[in-house]
């Protein structure tokens, strides 16, 4: 047995057969890709350039939406978790 050099290629199981069956990549699922594997620095310098790009009345629907969200989620987790702790 040879150990594999930096030069080894890995092949990819089924390689043939995923590009059959799975469909080419569209704009999103790229874009989506492209984000899921951006190091987290550069992420987040490009979320908060989207956030100084935004309009008043973006921003303002954002913290609305947020709001909601959190007025919505807060109470429900309390309650479990109220519940939780007096069951034990």
């Amino acid at each position: 047995m040879h150990p594999a050099g930096p030069s080894a290629i890995t092949p990819i199981p089924f390689a043939a057969l995923q590009a059959e069956i799975l469909p080419a990549a569209t704009p999103q699922r790229a874009a989506i890709t492209a984000a899921y594997r951006r190091d987290e620095v550069s992420a987040v310098q490009w979320l908060l350039e989207q956030v100084c790009a935004s309009s008043a009345e973006t921003t303002a629907e954002a913290q609305a939406l947020a709001h909601n969200l959190v007025s919505n989620v807060a109470p429900k987790t309390h309650t479990r978790i109220g519940r939780r702790c007096t069951d034990a």
